[in-house]
């Protein structure tokens, strides 16, 4: 995995694959792209990417898709022909209140469109389905497509109760980018390389 972008870094799980990634010792990692809606907001991020000339930070709001295309060559311009080697979509919301009378019909709008719509657009890959439909079309160009469940982690979205911490979660999911081959493509996993049922 020489060139990664990893979705929604500011924070939890998107923050604790860009530090788990940077100190890892056996990384080959040539160049971290981590995305965030606002870089300047980003203190431990930014703090990261002053120690680690391997790290770059680029503005991303997942619901901009027209922004995407400007991503893109950011991303271009420095991996070149190498190409992009890995990509976590990792950002996400979820809304404060989860009881169905008290959450407003915005709130679910905007959750579907970050969870759900953002990533189908960035890679057109989102649901079960459509990942086993791409890992069929993708097959030839040896692009591998999976889903991961990163478990239920003690995040600002996870909340307190989660079972799992950041770092007990984010080095499993990357011990299993490290493992993957063929036999992984279409499958859909959870943060311990157990493979889940559709």
């Amino acid at each position: 995995m020489k060139s990664i972008l990893i979705t929604g870094c500011n924070r939890g799980i998107g923050l604790g694959f860009v530090q788990h990634l940077l100190k890892s010792a056996n990384t080959a990692t040539s160049n971290i792209f981590a995305t965030c809606r606002n870089p300047q907001q980003a203190k431990e991020l930014t703090d990261l990417a002053q120690k680690h000339g391997n790290l770059k930070i680029l503005q991303l709001d997942v619901k901009d898709f027209d922004s995407y295309k400007d991503v893109v060559k950011q991303v271009q311009d420095v991996v070149g022909d190498a190409g992009l080697n890995l990509l976590v979509n990792n950002a996400g919301v979820s809304s404060k209140f989860t009881r169905v009378n008290l959450v407003k019909a915005d709130q679910m709008t905007d959750n579907f469109l970050v969870n759900s719509v953002a990533p189908l657009m960035l890679t057109k890959a989102s649901l079960n389905a459509i990942t086993r439909s791409l890992s069929f079309d993708l097959k030839e160009d040896k692009v591998l497509v999976v889903s991961i469940h990163p478990g239920w982690i003690k995040t600002d979205m996870g909340g307190k109760q989660a079972p799992l911490e950041i770092d007990q979660a984010v080095p499993q999911i990357i011990q299993l980018f490290n493992t993957m081959s063929q036999s992984h493509n279409g499958g859909f996993y959870q943060y311990d390389g157990k493979q889940l049922p559709w």
